[in-house]
């Protein structure tokens, strides 16, 4: 092999497209329905492989309310249909994730099954409005009222050119809409929604995960305090994540 080319396209569409046109020997992206865009193309030379990767993660910041209320993560947790996102948004390549963050493999030999049952989250409206009604909340019109007398509202954002993210972002408003929160999704370049995200600059995200060997390198990266830093300098852990796929 006399060189290999890198190329840097400026969103999924575009690498997708020439993808499917066999300009890329090889390539890491988010192709919609790969079989036949793709591999039916070329059966013979094109194919795919699916390694285990990091979770998708619905990143709340801390540092602002009612985001630092547990009790309206959990109701969120319950709000959001992860199946959908997963058939839908992500195009059944990845099935709804542990609330536990541990990837697949390192179940067994950490996850207590118990308390993954009892912290699996499904998805209940009704369980979400019931948690959110003992914080203050009520639906009026449509719409669910906060202590402030207001519609409860937030920002959503993810990076440009993400097309399965964007969509996941859609499902994710569509659902919170049906319980009365309104949610206005956002999508800045790259290198914007990853400062957004490291400097607390931001409401809610949609961001990978970490996959590692041990449970013990995962929590520290994302909750261990150290790896903190105050509003506006780079930090790891201004938010909590929810496990999306």
């Amino acid at each position: 092999m006399p060189k290999i080319t890198e190329v840097a396209l400026g969103g999924n569409e575009t690498s997708d497209l020439q993808m499917s046109e066999g300009k890329f020997g090889y390539a890491v992206l988010f192709e919609p329905g790969i079989q036949k865009s793709y591999v039916d193309k070329n059966p013979k030379d094109y194919h795919y492989w699916f390694p285990l990767g990091s979770p998708t993660v619905l990143s709340f910041n801390l540092t602002e309310a009612p985001f630092n209320n547990v009790k309206f993560r959990q109701a969120m947790a319950y709000a959001i249909n992860k199946e959908v996102i997963y058939k839908d948004g992500e195009y059944g390549y990845e099935p709804p994730a542990s609330q536990s963050l541990l990837p697949p493999e390192l179940d067994a030999a950490w996850l207590d099954k118990s308390l993954a049952t009892q912290y699996a989250y499904q998805y209940s409206p009704a369980k979400a409005l019931s948690l959110l009604a003992s914080i203050g909340y009520h639906k009026n019109d449509g719409k669910l009222i906060g202590p402030n007398g207001k519609q409860l509202t937030f920002s959503l954002q993810c990076p440009t050119g993400w097309t399965d993210y964007i969509q996941d972002m859609s499902i994710i408003r569509t659902d919170l809409g049906q319980i009365g929160i309104k949610v206005t999704t956002q999508t800045p370049s790259v290198a914007t929604d990853y400062s957004d995200v490291e400097t607390g600059h931001y409401q809610a995200a949609l961001v990978y995960g970490w996959t590692e060997s041990n449970p013990y390198y995962i929590y520290d990266y994302i909750m261990a305090s150290q790896e903190s830093a105050p509003i506006g300098q780079v930090a790891l852990t201004h938010f909590l994540l929810l496990l999306i796929d």
